[in-house]
């Protein structure tokens, strides 16, 4: 058994950059912060028996969720092909409101099932393993880049950990946030219709910031 923690992560503005055939170097330019909220997800492994249908058992909160895409993709990763893996994730932040979820899921599952089968990746592979997976299906472009560093930060280099680079912004003070969420919406979405109009204030912006 395994236990790991991502922390979510808000984006203030970010520039996608996708005109890269590898995944591990797509992602986005941009800025956010990461808080002490997120994904903490246990993982608990045994061998699979004859009664086993799948190879895992997925659980958010405590429930069974319907759409779990990023969770199997990152189980896809893993060699467990004759074992079963208990997976769940508790979830301190709402689903849908830019908190960077699906990336704090993959992490933070790519971590514990690092440990819990004994891999012995490194840091950077497993949270590798993640960024691919956010990129695939979609859900993401610098979350995970982002929460594997922490704090305040600006995306400098698109890509994934060890690809990707990260200007952090120091502070010695601690910050309170007061978050309102008002409507949910899909991260899949949102990159499909928004990007256009996003990306050219972005890349502005990061540059300013620096």
């Amino acid at each position: 058994m395994a236990t790991a923690f991502c922390p979510a992560h808000i984006t203030g503005f970010f520039k996608a950059e996708l005109d890269k055939e590898d995944s591990k170097q797509l992602g986005s330019l941009g800025a956010g912060f990461s808080i002490q909220k997120g994904v903490k997800t246990t993982v608990s492994v045994r061998e699979k028996t004859k009664h086993d249908i799948s190879n895992f058992s997925i659980k958010v909160n405590g429930f069974e969720s319907g759409d779990m895409r990023v969770s199997e993709l990152v189980l896809s990763k893993f060699p467990i092909e004759k074992k079963f893996i208990d997976v769940t994730h508790e979830i301190d932040v709402p689903v849908g409101y830019g908190f960077g979820c699906s990336a704090a899921v993959a992490l933070s599952l790519s971590i514990a099932l690092n440990d819990a089968l004994g891999c012995k990746l490194s840091k950077i592979q497993v949270a590798q393993i993640a960024h691919d997976v956010e990129i695939d299906c979609k859900t993401g472009l610098g979350d995970v880049l982002a929460s594997y560093h922490g704090g305040f930060e600006i995306r400098v280099k698109p890509g994934a950990p060890g690809i990707g680079e990260v200007k952090k912004m120091n502070s010695m003070d601690k910050h309170d946030v007061i978050i309102i969420c008002f409507n949910p919406i899909s991260t899949k979405k949102f990159l499909k219709e928004k990007i256009s109009s996003i990306n050219g204030l972005g890349g502005k912006m990061v540059k300013k910031l620096i």
